[in-house]
């Protein structure tokens, strides 16, 4: 009767460390996959940029991701005096305008239904295009428009914009810009200039 009594509350212990270790098992497991469901959802909770699509913590900063490694990919939208202006001459060529940035050119397009030549891919810095390149489709009649911008280019395409500024004219501001204060510019810091291939 006695060693009955002994393993009864030792049947207990055993039966509460099963449950203990149980309990400690589902909790850790919990743990595990908690932080990767809030990272995923992260761009839900705090929105995001469509464009580059992330997920994680640093969207809680300011509700993009990596805002500053794009410069602020979200772009104000296209300039209408802008699309006015090239417009009116076009005349055939097979691109309206050509600007560096993918992201900023799809605007223009979206609004003439004309093509617009992305001279640095989407993010603008890729070497997509060379100057000799660009002589020859200016020289065929593809393009006459070049849009440069304080962003986009990059190291990678200087000898474009070097053989933009040296070979076409700037068309002053006040023919195709609306003023700062009904709507902002692509570029950063409002540094952009219209340049125009004359022959």
């Amino acid at each position: 009767m006695g060693a009955e009594e002994l393993k009864e509350p030792n049947g207990l212990l055993a039966l509460f460390y099963f449950h203990l270790i149980f309990i400690v098992k589902v909790a850790s497991l919990f743990g595990l996959l908690l932080m990767p469901f809030y990272w995923a959802l992260t761009p839900i909770l705090y929105g995001g940029n469509s464009m580059i699509p992330a997920a994680g913590p640093q969207t809680t900063f300011d509700g993009r991701q990596d805002g500053r490694m794009m410069g602020s990919v979200e772009r104000n939208e296209a300039n209408e005096k802008l699309i006015q202006y090239l417009e009116k001459n076009y005349d055939g060529e097979t691109y309206l305008v050509a600007m560096f940035r993918a992201t900023e050119a799809a605007q223009i397009m979206l609004k003439t239904d004309k093509a617009v030549m992305a001279m640095g891919g989407f993010s603008g810095n890729d070497p997509a295009l060379t100057a000799k390149k660009l002589e020859n489709l200016v020289k065929n009649g593809e393009v006459k428009y070049f849009l440069l911008s304080g962003f986009g280019g990059g190291q990678s395409n200087n000898d474009i914009v070097e053989w933009i500024q040296t070979h076409c004219k700037e068309i002053p501001q006040s023919e195709w810009k609306q003023s700062s204060d009904t709507q902002q510019s692509f570029g950063r810091d409002g540094a952009e200039k219209l340049y125009k291939y004359e022959g």
